[in-house]
């Protein structure tokens, strides 16, 4: 059986798109605000009620230079897939493709856009789960 895939923006849904981030896309026109300084690509695990999951989508529609593969945890594999990152099944986990693991979603997008930056150096700090390689 194969998953349906809808392409929201920069943001590739495997499961419901929350209708919120439908009409902000809308909104918005898909125009990123901020360009990030390097290309990224991430893979957000999500729960299609989480307010910071949403919070998550919209930064990442309006950061230029990132990709999203977005995947719900209504598969048991992908709430499996979150166990093995971060022990116990909470919404939003993402993984860079460094290998860096972040938790959570901040209330401000500066605070979004230094994490990416500390996990793609391979560091550690506040949010983050699991440190990457060094990809700058």
């Amino acid at each position: 059986m194969s998953v349906e895939r809808k392409k929201l923006c920069n943001i590739v849904f495997e499961g419901t798109v929350p209708l919120e981030i439908i009409v902000y896309a809308a909104i918005t026109n898909c125009k990123p605000k901020k360009k990030f300084p390097y290309p990224v690509k991430m893979k957000i695990y999500y729960g299609p009620r989480c307010p910071a999951c949403r919070r998550l989508f919209m930064y990442v529609i309006d950061t230029a230079g990132i990709e999203a593969l977005a995947l719900s945890i209504e598969f048991p594999k992908y709430k499996n897939r979150i166990k093995e990152l971060v022990g116990e099944v909470v919404t939003p986990v993402f993984e860079l493709h460094n290998g860096a693991v972040l938790r959570g979603c901040p209330i401000e997008y500066e605070e979004f856009n230094r994490r990416l930056l500390v996990a793609l150096k391979g560091e550690i700090t506040r949010g983050i789960v699991k440190p990457g390689k060094r990809v700058i």
